[in-house]
């Protein structure tokens, strides 16, 4: 739980490729399901009410887990099983969590002194709600809701790669499946005090730039939705040696 002084807020133009997805182990080990399923049975064997809580990450750390949905699923059914209960909070609807970002997060999968506290509300909400008999399962959408309403771009990230005589730019980014996204390139060559453009807006995620001289290189990749008059939605800086 954050502690009371943790106001920082998350800067989604800053964090890059950094998500769970990309820093961890992507399996669940078999430990990890048999230390589980032996929780399981002992709370059934013993007639002790388990209940299983996914806290709120940001929608960043959901969309780029590539198998979030699938693990969903699997320990939903995993809880059942044993007669527990198994709620994920990031598909909770606004009448119960409203999930605020960034305002509610210090990185892309921890909350802040604020989140914590909307949170911790709405669990004692929803604990009342379950002691009282309540139908709980409204109050969540499915995996396919959720991503519907995605329907913008969560950061945009770039991988430069040096080559004897260019640098090659990769750039992605995370959204939900209705968006399509483009890329716009700029660099900052050594000496230079402001941007200038290398390529302008396309579905292309990728452009190479010929290198004049060594120094050190600013590049800049912003992204927006294929259809915006914005200049752009997210964007993402980094610096290359050459």
């Amino acid at each position: 739980m954050p502690s009371r002084e943790d106001t920082t807020v998350i800067n989604f133009d800053t964090v890059g490729m950094v998500n769970t997805w990309s820093q961890n182990a992507h399996d669940f080990s078999a430990q990890h399901i048999e230390e589980l399923t032996s929780m399981l049975q002992l709370c059934q064997e013993n007639g002790t009410r388990l209940l299983l809580i996914s806290a709120p990450k940001t929608t960043l750390d959901v969309v780029s887990y590539e198998t979030y949905f699938d693990d969903y699923a699997y320990f939903k059914q995993l809880a059942a099983q044993y007669g527990a209960s198994y709620y994920d909070f990031n598909l909770a609807k606004p009448e119960l969590f409203e999930n605020k970002e960034p305002d509610y997060h210090k990185d892309f999968t921890h909350m802040n002194a604020a989140g914590g506290h909307a949170f911790s509300l709405s669990m004692a909400k929803f604990l009342a709600m379950l002691d009282a008999g309540q139908d709980v399962e409204s109050l969540f959408e499915t995996p396919s809701e959720y991503l519907a309403a995605v329907n913008y771009i969560t950061n945009v990230y770039m991988t430069p790669e040096v080559h004897p005589d260019k640098i090659l730019l990769l750039a992605g980014s995370y959204h939900g499946p209705s968006v399509q996204a483009e890329y716009e390139f700029w660099v900052k060559a050594p000496g230079e005090s402001e941007y200038s453009r290398v390529s302008a807006y396309s579905t292309r995620s990728w452009t190479e730039y010929a290198t004049a001289e060594h120094g050190t290189y600013q590049f800049r990749v912003n992204a927006r939705i294929v259809g915006s008059s914005a200049d752009f939605e997210r964007y993402y800086e980094c610096s290359v040696d050459f």
